[in-house]
């Protein structure tokens, strides 16, 4: 297969109007805490309620009160995102713009409980399992 050079056409050109917002290294952090939302929400029922945190699992961690700790350790761009055709908008003026597509990352996260005994640290696990219907947010592997 012979790669050849994009016409001119093809280019990609990023007019940003006012107010627009091209995402970032923000956007992960915003996954994070939405994931952490949903954990919390879905254990909203559990006595006692245990603190849900995104942690980077640095130092120690307390035991009590319960702890469900959200801890981001892999992010790598997703392969079957990559062949994502090029997207084309409208410009100013009757022109054309073309992009490609935002960037696709797999994020892989490690969801923790901790207490102080084993029925409350099991009690918060069977939770995180029931709570994390929201697959989109969750590493599947």
């Amino acid at each position: 297969m012979r790669w050849a050079a994009p016409l001119a056409r093809d280019v990609q050109t990023l007019h940003l109007t006012k107010g627009e917002r091209v995402p970032d290294y923000a956007v992960i952090g915003d996954v994070s805490e939405t994931l952490r939302a949903a954990l919390a929400s879905g254990m909203a029922s559990l006595v006692p309620l245990p603190t849900v945190q995104v942690h980077d699992l640095q130092g120690t961690i307390s035991t009590s009160p319960a702890l469900v700790t959200v801890c981001l350790y892999d992010v790598v761009e997703d392969a079957s995102a990559k062949n994502r055709p090029r997207q084309r908008r409208p410009g100013p003026g009757g022109t054309l713009i073309v992009q490609r597509p935002p960037m696709a990352l797999l994020l892989r996260y490690m969801i923790t409980p901790w207490a102080g005994d084993r029925p409350t640290t099991s009690c918060s696990a069977a939770s995180c399992r029931s709570s994390t219907t929201a697959r989109s947010c969750m590493a599947r592997r």
